[in-house]
């Protein structure tokens, strides 16, 4: 499942209803942000069982604090509401996968 993290949207909610996450932090205006949203669409229907959310920095700069961003994109794995990795930079789709498959076991 994808999600464009929203107003209407809790995060910690999120992080308790989901087993595992992954949560891209991006800005419209980021050249590997842009390169690695679609690698994220792809990611989330090869892995069910995975909930991604999308979170725009730029609109959602509390939560991006929280996380303590400072570079992006940023993803963070969470399993059972505890971020057990982290990554930052674009990264090829296969790579990417190797993170997730590791976070679903």
């Amino acid at each position: 499942m994808l999600i464009h993290y929203s107003s209407n949207d809790n995060l910690e909610n999120l992080l308790k209803e989901n087993k595992n996450v992954v949560i891209d932090f991006y800005a419209d205006w980021c050249g590997p942000c842009k390169m690695l949203s679609p690698l994220i669409e792809d990611a989330s229907k090869d892995f069910a069982d995975v909930t991604f959310i999308k979170i725009n920095v730029d609109h959602f700069r509390n939560e991006a604090m929280q996380y303590r961003v400072n570079s992006i994109p940023s993803l963070f794995y969470v399993k059972n509401g505890i971020v057990v990795d982290s990554s930052l930079g674009f990264m090829p789709y296969n790579m990417l996968k190797e993170k997730i498959s590791k976070l679903v076991k």
